[in-house]
């Protein structure tokens, strides 16, 4: 188990000390995690501006994601935004197990930013301020909106073919498919939505 301290005071220290002498290695943050929360805030708006990122941008479906995750078994530095938030990063993309918090998504980013090289570029796909329900911290995206873009061109049936391809167990779940894509209607308007519902539901009958 993981035990934190609030303030890193003298209660933390008593506890800290009875959980050792029973087996636990134990550590007692100064000012607790308060002040460790305190340093990851500071350390969001000042990390990102220590790297040159190159941003992979392109539609849906044109495989940004694969292409970053291939980079990085070839020790390429990249920014796995929707790895971190454990979200494919659209209305469709929920993954199982769900979200980390907005704080533990802040302390995952700065992790890995620190163990990166600011001599050399860091590859980020494309993204809106939030992944899923989480908001990619503000001078990040700026930092991200400022980069160079290598846009990836794909053919359209291509990218039919690799979005089915990512999201296929939605099509043995129908009605949840509709219900996602009833959140697109203030964007794409009810007419559309509906005709893609159509689809889904004749997809479905299909099989």
């Amino acid at each position: 188990p993981l035990v934190y301290c609030w303030r890193g005071g003298q209660r933390s220290g008593s506890l800290s000390a009875v959980l050792a002498q029973i087996g636990f290695r134990t550590s007692v943050l100064d000012g607790g995690y308060m002040t460790y929360r305190a340093d990851v805030r500071e350390e969001c708006k000042d990390i990102p501006q220590r790297y040159r990122f190159r941003v992979l941008s392109g539609p849906t479906g044109s495989g940004k994601t694969l292409l970053l995750r291939d980079m990085m078994t070839r020790q390429w530095q990249c920014l796995d935004l929707e790895g971190l938030g454990k979200h494919r990063g659209s209305v469709l993309g929920d993954v199982e197990g769900g979200q980390p918090s907005q704080k533990q998504f802040e302390s995952l980013l700065c992790e890995e930013l620190r163990g990166m090289d600011p001599s050399k570029p860091v590859w980020v796909e494309s993204e809106s301020h939030v992944v899923g329900n989480l908001h990619v911290p503000q001078p990040l995206f700026e930092e991200m909106r400022k980069a160079p873009r290598f846009e990836l061109v794909v053919p359209f049936e291509e990218r039919v073919r690799y979005t089915l391809s990512t999201y296929d167990e939605l099509g043995a779940r129908t009605e949840e498919l509709v219900g996602l894509l009833g959140m697109l209607e203030k964007i794409r308007g009810k007419a559309k939505v509906a005709e893609w519902v159509e689809m889904a539901r004749e997809m479905r009958g299909e099989e």
